[in-house]
């Protein structure tokens, strides 16, 4: 750099005025700026140098001041047009050491400070404040440690360069380069730093925009740098004086997200939640209205007890909850773990034209104050509350309100109980997966054993679970649980502790928790779903059974769309969540569904230009619409498969059959091809054979593919084998093809499904020959075959059944759908609509509360008794932790004596306490929508009429109200979180 400064009278094109000493920045007149070979405009002529982005000491300053007033500042003003004011502003850069080669040198003592765009189109100019290395003060900036390898000497030096960004044409260069002695004397003390060049920064950010993860950035880099093919990168590093590098390391990930997200408009310097609520108030001057469109309520966390609440619904998401769910089904469930803060998300979901998951709305909010466990962070009250407001943000059509006719859940009683607080109306079907999956818990909570008489009673266990569900008659599940409860009683005498694990279980299936009532039962068994395809006017097929949709939406969210935009799989801050949803992941999700119409459309126009073009459209769509049912058996011709069920039955791997009287079916149960005696859990397979032709098999090979598998033709051939010696067992044939199976499937359903009394006419009539064929087989299929159901087989007689068998087994069976039928036909028996849902939650919730009380409350008991010893006074943290346990006892016993009088009052008293006499709509003791105080609407400013002193500037009302918002992640007690850098 050079030392030899220039003055004012040397390098000044027109002659120095020196200005008062109120302004003593401006060094030309009104005169020489209005000149016309100035292109800069009065106003930006007189602009001063803004000293304080400086940040200098009063000394400092004193030393600045002293040296303008003794003439050694200087300014030029250049013409763009004019070549040789360019030549003789590149000079002067030049020869400040301001020029690109030396400012990339390792010797540069430049270093930006400021820079501010100005200006719009053809006039936008960029003004850039340059300070010397020994001028910048790292005490005034907020650091302990002085980064900078040159010390702070307190050097006046700074200049300022105004130029067109587009041109890279100089409008001015001025400042003051006299720099102090300690300046010039000064040595490094530490290693000067190696930037990256900016060039790779913008091949980075245009990755990161892509979605390319950081891998993949990092391999384009070391292969362009390779190459050399960034610009101004040169072939030779060795022989080069520049300081930049082209190589990424780790450490540079977070100025590459920071400018990312700074481009994308989040202020990463900032909390999160302040920029949500920035984005959200139209008087923010950061204001975001597309964000604001696609959130319908927002409400930040004033106080410590309100959450922190945003749900979220496009455009595109308001139509396609009119288009696919109104008057349909939808989905609701919940998921965690999507943000770096303590925020649960809802989604709520509906089925498109091609039965394929469509998020309808998105419920973010935070965990209450004190939370431990984020997944239990929500109740009915909550859930509610956004239900209601994404109701009534959907508004009316045509004179209607919006009103799903059926939803599907888990078996969480607060989701249920929400939507039907909501949509009073609706249908609420549970999930079969999920239903499944809480009994088969339960199950082999009771059935921990692995001898032979355990996995036997848990084979049978599974079996009753399959057929309740499958039950469309309520007297018919019943007579199910007590013919097994009358088998389990008889062998209590010799094997006492398994029987009586099992009577538990079937008390669990029955009165004792998911059968006390009808209308809880309706919720989960085929009768529901039945009715529900009557609710929508269609097949049985267009009833779903599953959450599959959601539960798979969920894991494509968290897995594949936010771990793209996750820093090192570090979860997301909350305001690039909310961006990224909004502005990213759900735009891409509709915007491809209506590609992929539009293309489907096309080719559909493309097909009836041919000859026979509409057979084949038609053709298309039926084997469309085939691949989205559920899978049937029929008996194709494999010769593969054929040879694999030899094989197993050979090696006598699939047991002899059961008959059930009930449902007219076979029952077998086959161990896979690679099970051996060595296997401690072998996979088994429930195969089923009815006498209407259909068939089923547990294995993943039916549940993809359905037709015939090994299994299934292997429990054929064992049949046919126990014909021999039964010689009056019925002859099943599977029908020969896909469509005569469906076209079978639909008759046989629609004469299944009819009231208890007309299909017990049914079976007894004479002419009917599949009435006939059953009781031909009731009478073969004796005690001697109910035992070879519970007889191990020969060759893998050392196998033992557990929980990983049967979850692997079971979740091949849950996302098939139900089967199919004509919903017109079917014969149902009265139902209260409106009422059925509220009931069934009742009952669930009654039936929950007690079966989880016969554990909790004989411990309790327990716990009193301990006390009853118990002598002195307790210190004051025993008194708190003893309080806190009364209040929640105490609010349990006020709702039992609450319902223990409604039952005394209400139930005659030769009758039982039952949930029967519970009220339709519990009595509220406090406010529905307690926990949430919305701070701000979409609608109306949150601070309206807050502030009754002086009226506040905009600016200054914005910045208490800003510190006046609590975070979004409440901590309990004193625990605090590090500063989460996952998208800095």
């Amino acid at each position: 750099m050079s030392t030899n400064t220039p003055s004012g009278s040397q390098h000044t094109s027109k002659k120095s005025h020196k200005n008062p000493r109120k302004d003593p920045f401006i060094i030309v007149t009104p005169r020489e700026a209005s000149g016309r070979h100035v292109d800069l405009s009065s106003r930006r002529v007189a602009a001063q140098i803004y000293l304080d982005h400086l940040r200098p000491t009063a000394h400092q300053r004193s030393q600045i001041e002293d040296l303008y007033e003794a003439g050694h500042a200087f300014e030029h003003l250049y013409r763009c047009l004019d070549q040789e004011d360019q030549l003789s502003a590149a000079a002067l850069l030049a020869s400040l050491g301001l020029d690109t080669d030396t400012r990339e040198s390792v010797a540069n003592r430049w270093h930006t400070r400021w820079s501010q765009p100005s200006g719009q189109n053809a006039e936008k100019t960029w003004r850039v404040l340059y300070q010397c290395a020994c001028g910048y003060n790292h005490a005034a900036a907020g650091t302990k440690n002085r980064k900078n390898p040159l010390p702070f000497t307190e050097c006046p030096a700074h200049v300022e360069l105004t130029y067109v960004p587009e041109t890279q044409k100089i409008l001015r260069i001025r400042g003051l380069v006299q720099h102090n002695e300690a300046c010039l004397s000064a040595e490094y003390a530490s290693l000067p730093t190696r930037p990256l060049h900016p060039s790779v920064f913008a091949v980075a950010l245009r990755q990161l925009g892509e979605g390319v993860n950081l891998d993949g950035i990092m391999e384009k880099n070391k292969a362009m740098f390779r190459q050399c093919l960034y610009p101004e990168q040169p072939t030779d590093l060795r022989k080069s004086g520049s300081a930049y590098r082209w190589l990424i390391k780790r450490h540079d990930t977070r100025s590459l997200y920071r400018q990312y997200n700074r481009l994308h408009g989040v202020n990463v310097t900032e909390a999160a939640h302040i920029n949500v609520d920035e984005w959200l108030d139209k008087d923010s001057p950061r204001y975001n209205a597309e964000i604001a469109a696609a959130v319908f309520h927002y409400s930040a966390r004033a106080q410590v007890g309100d959450r922190f609440e945003v749900c979220i619904a496009t455009k595109a998401m308001k139509e396609a909850a009119w288009a696919h769910g109104h008057k349909s089904q939808i989905m609701l469930d919940g998921t965690f773990g999507v943000s770096e803060k303590k925020l649960l998300l809802f989604i709520l979901m509906g089925l498109d034209e091609k039965r394929r998951g469509e998020p309808l709305a998105l419920f973010l909010f935070s965990a209450p104050s004190g939370n431990r466990h984020t997944a239990a962070g929500y109740n009915t009250e909550i859930l509610a509350k956004l239900l209601s407001q994404w109701r009534d943000t959907l508004g009316k059509r045509d004179g209607e309100a919006f009103i799903p006719a059926v939803a599907i859940t888990d078996t969480d009683l607060m989701e249920r109980n929400a939507l039907a607080r909501v949509f009073p109306s609706i249908w609420l079907l549970i999930c079969k997966f999920h239903l499944r999956q809480s009994w088969r818990n339960h199950r082999n909570k009771l059935l921990r054993g692995k001898s032979p008489v355990h996995m036997s009673i848990k084979a049978r266990m599974a079996r009753i679970e399959a057929e309740l569900v499958l039950t469309t008659d309520f007297g018919q599940a019943k007579e199910l649980l007590a013919k097994e409860r009358a088998f389990l009683e008889g062998m209590e005498q010799d094997h006492p502790s398994v029987a009586k694990n099992g009577l538990d279980h079937l008390a669990y299936l029955g009165e004792g928790y998911w059968m006390r009532d009808e209308a809880l039962w309706r919720s989960w068994s085929e009768y529901g779903r039945r009715w529900a395809a009557i609710l929508l006017q269609c097949e049985i097929e267009g009833v779903l059974t599953t959450t599959n949709h959601l539960e798979s939406f969920n894991g494509i969210l968290k897995r594949r769309h936010l771990r793209r935009w996750q820093r090192g799989n570090r979860r997301l801050r909350i305001d690039i969540l909310i961006k990224l949803l909004i502005q990213k992941i759900l735009p891409a999700i509709f915007e491809q569904r209506t590609l992929e119409r539009e293309e489907d459309e096309r080719w559909d126009h493309l097909l009836l230009s041919l000859p026979g073009g509409a057979a084949l459209v038609k053709g298309l769509r039926d084997k469309s619409r085939a691949a989205s049912l559920p899978p049937v058996a029929y008996l194709a011709t494999d010769e593969t498969r054929q040879q694999s069920a030899i094989d197993l039955l050979q090696r006598n791997q699939i047991s002899q059959p059961t008959y059930e009287e009930h449902t007219h079916t076979f029952l077998f149960s086959c161990y896979s091809t690679y099970a051996t005696i060595y296997d401690r859990n072998p996979s088994l397979y429930s195969i089923t054979l009815s006498l209407d032709g259909s068939a089923s098999c547990s294995c993943p090979d039916f549940a993809r593919i359905g037709g015939a598998c090994k299994h299934l033709r292997a429990a054929i051939l064992r049949l046919d084998a126990f014909r021999a010696t039964h010689p009056h067992t019925p002859i099943i044939r599977l029908p020969a093809s896909e469509e005569e199976a469906r076209a079978r499937q639909a008759t046989n359903l629609t004469n299944t499904f009819k009231s208890s009394s007309a299909r017990m006419a049914h079976e007894t009539s004479p002419a009917d020959p599949v009435s006939h064929s059953r009781g031909v087989a009731a009478s073969v299929i004796d005690a001697t075959v109910q035992e070879a159901n519970d007889t191990l087989f020969e060759e893998v007689e050392g196998g033992e059944d557990g929980a990983e068998e049967e979850d692997d087994v079971e979740s091949d069976m849950e996302s098939v759908a139900t089967d199919a039928g004509e919903e017109d036909e079917f014969l149902f028996t009265a139902l209260d609509e409106h009422g059925n849902a509220r009931r069934a939650i009742e009952q669930q919730t009654l039936a929950r509360v007690l079966f989880d009380l016969t554990s909790v409350a004989p411990k309790l008991g327990q716990l009193g008794g301990y006390l009853k010893e118990l002598g002195g006074a307790l210190s004051p943290d025993d008194m708190q932790k003893a309080a806190d346990a009364r209040e929640h006892i105490r609010v349990l016993t006020d709702q039992l004596d609450r319902l223990m009088k409604i039952d005394n009052s209400d139930v005659g008293s030769g009758a039982s306490a039952s949930a029967s006499a519970l009220p339709a709509k519990p009595v509220q003791s406090t406010p529905v929508f307690p926990l949430a105080k919305e701070t701000q609407s979409m609608t109306s400013s949150s601070t309206e009429g807050c502030h009754s002193g002086p009226k506040l500037s905009n600016t200054e009302r914005l910045r208490l109200k800003r510190a006046a918002l609590e975070p979004p992640s409440p901590e309990k007690g004193a625990t605090k979180r590090h500063q989460s850098y996952s998208k800095d």
